[in-house]
């Protein structure tokens, strides 16, 4: 589930990332949609 950009970032943040609010939700959404399919999005560890 998508949260609000005040809740994921500290307050002073809103201001200059709300001009890419809509990028940024863009991206939540596909990065939601790899993890559902069971694509990794990240690099793999060192592990």
């Amino acid at each position: 589930m998508a949260q609000a950009l005040e809740e994921l970032v500290h307050p002073t943040w809103v201001p200059v990332l709300d001009p890419e609010r809509e990028t940024l939700a863009w991206l939540g959404d596909f990065l939601r949609a790899e993890s559902a399919a069971g694509h990794a999005w990240l690099p793999a560890g060192t592990n």
